[in-house]
């Protein structure tokens, strides 16, 4: 991703959070407003939204069940489609390609759902539209091959980790499972100081790779096709308002 890209998508979630994140790297544990608790890679200080304390650990490690899921290593050789899809995630998690009617038609359907989400968890709704649309396409139906659930493709494990009870069956409920979702992405928002690349690019490979990766997006091409399609999408929406 350009580097003017990365800085026009910060500065737009930057609105979501009421926090400010300093250039040096600080090893820190928080809990949100919602009880959720993680580590993040950036000094947040204190704010509404969010409470940090400083930690001794040069190298944070975030819980592993609160990852969506984790590439391999990068191979020397690209990645095929089928090799890819094997992740569970972006080529299989979504259903086969259909019809601009019929995906316009999931799209309505899902969409009141979308905006109510967003306002709730103060996310933007677009973003929340675009990462659906490249998960699942609107269907609240799919199911990855690994087992990722739903409208935003979530694994079990890790709506378990966020308090979601019997997940197999709540994730299928299109509510629950954008609402899941949306928590989710508030947590990376607030951990990665609302940079959205770094945030969706911990949503498909998890935070510990973005945190190993150095604050980048990994060099996994599955996890870097994801961050294009999905903010190609978001720029799409929003320039379309």
């Amino acid at each position: 991703m350009s580097a003017r890209l990365a800085h026009r998508a910060a500065a737009v979630l930057g609105t979501l959070l009421a926090t400010a994140a300093a250039p040096a790297l600080a090893a820190w544990n928080c809990t949100d407003a919602f009880g959720s608790r993680y580590v993040v890679a950036r000094r947040f200080g204190e704010s509404a939204d969010v409470r940090c304390a400083p930690i001794n650990d040069p190298d944070p490690d975030p819980d592993p069940a609160l990852a969506f899921e984790h590439p391999p290593e990068p191979q020397p050789e690209p990645v095929s489609a089928e090799q890819a899809s094997g992740s569970g995630r972006l080529v299989l998690a979504a259903p086969p390609r259909s019809g601009t009617w019929q995906l316009a038609a999931r799209r309505s359907q899902v969409d009141p759902l979308i905006e109510m989400t967003a306002r709730e968890f103060g996310l933007d709704a677009d973003l929340l539209r675009a990462v659906v649309e490249v998960e699942s396409r609107f269907d609240p139906s799919a199911i990855s091959p690994r087992g990722a659930i739903g409208l935003m493709q979530i694994m079990p494990s890790t709506a378990a980790a966020l308090g979601v009870p019997r997940p197999e069956q709540t994730l299928l409920e299109p509510r629950a499972n954008l609402r899941t979702g949306a928590l989710y992405l508030r947590r990376l928002s607030l951990q990665f100081a609302g940079a959205i690349d770094l945030v969706l690019a911990a949503y498909n490979a998890g935070e510990t790779s973005v945190l190993r990766n150095g604050l980048t997006v990994p060099p996994y091409p599955e996890t870097q096709a994801y961050v294009r399609d999905v903010l190609e999408i978001y720029w799409t929406l929003r320039s379309s308002r």
